[in-house]
C-alpha cells in the first residue's frame, strides 16, 4: 500500500541535507525491527487512519472506532469504516464491510471504543 508516503529533510550539524521518502510500510518495519532487538515480538494488527474529524468530546475519530450518536433512535453501536467506492468518504456501517451513510454532525458523537479493544460493544443483546 503506498497510498500514504512522506518526504523526510533531515540536516546535520555541518549543514548537510538528506532527504528520504518513505511509506507508513517503512516506518512500521522500521519500528518492528527496533523493537525486535530489544527483544520484543510484535505483529501489526490493523492500521487504524485518524478521520481529522472530533467526537462531541473532542476526541479524535480513527477507523474502526466505535461509537453511538446520543439522539439517534436507535442508539446501535456503529462502527467508522473508509469506503473508497462511495465517494471516497468515511461512513458509519453497522458491522464491517457493510454499506453505511457518510459521516455527518460528528461533533453529536460519541466514542465509545473500538472494533479491536472492545468487539463487545457490537453485540446485540
Amino acid at each position: 500500500m503506498d497510498r500514504f508516503k512522506f518526504r523526510y529533510v533531515f540536516y546535520d550539524d555541518g549543514g548537510v541535507t538528506r532527504i528520504e521518502h518513505h511509506t507508513i510500510e517503512d516506518i512500521e518495519n522500521s519500528v518492528l525491527s527496533w523493537l525486535h532487538l530489544k527483544g520484543q515480538t510484535w505483529t501489526l494488527l490493523s492500521r487504524d487512519q485518524c478521520t481529522g474529524l472530533k467526537d462531541k468530546s473532542g476526541k479524535l475519530i480513527y477507523e474502526g472506532d466505535i461509537f453511538i450518536y446520543p439522539d439517534s433512535r436507535t442508539k446501535t453501536p456503529q462502527i467508522v469504516q473508509w469506503h473508497s467506492n462511495m465517494s471516497a468518504c468515511w461512513m458509519m456501517v453497522y458491522e464491517m464491510g457493510a454499506n453505511g451513510f457518510p459521516f455527518a454532525n460528528t461533533n453529536l458523537c460519541e466514542v465509545i471504543g473500538n472494533i479491536h479493544e472492545n468487539p463487545e460493544l457490537l453485540e446485540t443483546s
